[in-house]
């Protein structure tokens, strides 16, 4: 049987397979440049961004630094204009103080030009052969002895050959009695002479000062820490006061050691440190809670082992 189809149509239709061939291989290698361009542009775009990226991330570091900078220099300036202003103020504080300080001088000092007026007249008294000097009014207050002798209800004193007032006693302490006075009878003052007295002087001497100053009548506040005294101790940690024995002598160990009623322990402390007769701790700026316990007396306080304070199983003092 004959074939309906030539040679030639054969031909044809592998020509035509060739042509999409070819079209499909030109697709391609179109897609294929396609991409290659986006991922070209897509490179370069990375790289601008990038760029752009590091120079603005630069710039803003910069500018963070900077501002950091002045800030920095901005706060520097506020404290020194701060120390600058607290220095102004502390020294119109200071200033103030002194202005204060000289006001109450000047006017302490008209009251006291007062004394040098009207019925008060200067005094000399021979107090066993040695002359003292000092205004009626202080020698009044010394004691009901003295304020007897000068008024005029005693009638006139027995005087020397040069008219001072003969009083046939020994004359010793008596000048520091008389400062005493002077400043207003203050319990420190008169205990620190006392004290003091009986360290550094005899024994005869301490018996004919004591002997003297009952002569006259002179009382005070004592608040010397002696041997066998009960004194009160606050404790500012626990908040609390207790009474304590003291079980040494000041002339005798440079120490002072106490024995707490209660539980019995016995502690070393420094004089200097217990003692509080003018800090946060005494009696005259205490609360008032605390001074309701302390009867006039200063108040000491416990300073604790981080400064010096000691517990002791035993005590015993040396002999003398």
């Amino acid at each position: 049987m004959a074939s309906i189809f030539s040679d030639s149509d054969y031909n044809t239709d592998d020509n035509a397979d060739d042509n999409a061939d070819d079209n499909a291989l030109a697709e391609m290698e179109a897609i294929d440049e396609t991409i290659n361009i986006y991922k070209s542009i897509k490179t370069h775009i990375e790289k601008t961004w990038k760029k752009i990226y590091e120079k603005e991330k630069i710039s803003l570091e910069t500018e963070y630094r900077e501002k950091k900078v002045n800030l920095l220099n901005m706060e520097e300036k506020i404290r020194n204009q701060q120390k600058e202003i607290t220095a102004q103020q502390k020294a119109l504080e200071n200033e103030y103080e002194i202005c204060e300080k000289n006001f109450k001088i000047r006017e302490n000092a008209m009251k006291n030009a007062q004394m040098y007026t009207g019925k008060n007249k200067m005094v000399s008294i021979n107090l066993g052969g040695e002359i003292f000097y000092s205004m009626h009014s202080t020698l009044a207050t010394i004691s009901p002895f003295f304020g007897r002798l000068l008024s005029d209800d005693f009638g006139e004193p027995t005087r020397d050959k040069d008219g001072n007032i003969f009083i046939d006693m020994p004359s010793i302490g008596f000048e520091e009695i008389l400062n005493w006075a002077r400043f207003g009878k203050s319990d420190c003052y008169i205990n620190a002479f006392l004290e003091q007295f009986k360290i550094y002087s005899s024994k005869d001497k301490i018996n004919l000062l004591e002997k003297t100053m009952n002569y006259f009548g002179i009382t005070y506040n004592n608040t010397m820490i002696e041997k066998g005294k009960k004194i009160r101790i606050y404790w500012r940690g626990d908040k609390t006061l207790l009474t304590a024995e003291v079980l040494s002598s000041k002339s005798n160990y440079p120490k002072l050691v106490v024995k707490y009623e209660g539980d019995g322990e016995i502690w070393e402390y420094s004089h200097r440190k217990i003692q509080h007769k003018l800090g946060p701790y005494s009696c005259y700026s205490a609360s008032s809670e605390i001074k309701k316990h302390c009867d006039g007396e200063p108040l000491y306080w416990h300073y604790g082992k981080h400064n010096g304070a000691k517990r002791l199983d035993t005590f015993n003092e040396p002999p003398q």
